[in-house]
């Protein structure tokens, strides 16, 4: 297909998965994620940042307890629309149309963890944070921890806000709406993905979950985009 812009691109690869069956999603996510569970790049990672799939995006749940079995500890993005959290100066590639607030007051964590739930945040602020911040939150339970946003997206309790330093994330698994063979991605057209990649380590492997019908053989890009270092759809590993 020839497409003329990324708005043209977004729109004809969200009709495409939107077309996938719930059975096809999910097995198709489970061939993508059974590749990354033998990968060096997973066994050798103790930190790694997921996300939670929305509306036929590569399903993560399953993959996310499989990793707590095998000891990996999880970050989720937890989304604060006001940008209050100053010393989480980080954003995901949600739309600012999608997000919820989450500027509320934090309380202790009511999960039978010994763990604190809030973690003093290291990470210095890196430019005043007016716009929609993501905040790197490690979760120990998906079935107890999670909460849907306004919208429907799955993010951890506010009161379960364990926060994460960037630079500590060794493996980051990131969706998206369409990717090329030189591991470029369209996301939901804010770019905020480009800027949290920005603040995490230069050698944080980051690696994009598709399917092989999103993938194109080449989209615009521009100055700020960030490549990703792999692809994984269930058909192949772009490298």
């Amino acid at each position: 297909m020839n497409y003329k812009d990324k708005k043209q691109i977004r729109q004809e690869i969200l009709k495409l998965r939107d077309s996938l069956s719930n059975e096809e999603v999910v097995d198709k996510s489970r061939a993508i994620f059974h590749r990354l569970l033998e990968m060096d790049i997973y066994l050798n990672s103790k930190i790694i940042m997921c996300y939670m799939n929305f509306r036929n995006e590569v399903v993560t749940r399953e993959f996310i307890k499989t990793s707590f079995h095998k000891g990996k500890r999880i970050a989720l993005p937890l989304v604060d629309k006001s940008g209050s959290d100053k010393k989480n100066n980080i954003n995901p590639d949600i739309s600012p149309d999608i997000v919820q607030n989450t500027a509320s007051p934090i309380t202790p964590c009511i999960t039978p963890y010994a763990t604190p739930c809030i973690t003093p945040c290291i990470t210095p602020c890196i430019t005043p944070c007016v716009t929609p911040c993501i905040i790197p939150c490690e979760i120990k339970d998906i079935d107890i921890e999670l909460e849907k946003s306004m919208f429907g997206i799955l993010e951890p309790k506010k009161e379960c806000k364990r926060v994460l330093n960037p630079e500590d994330i060794d493996l980051i698994v990131i969706p998206g709406i369409a990717f090329d063979l030189l591991r470029h991605r369209i996301g939901y057209g804010a770019g905020y993905y480009d800027r949290f990649l920005k603040t995490t380590r230069k050698d944080s492997f980051k690696v994009g979950v598709a399917f092989e019908l999103q993938v194109l053989k080449e989209i615009c890009t521009e100055e700020h985009d960030v490549p990703l270092d792999m692809i994984i759809t269930e058909k192949r590993v772009i490298l």
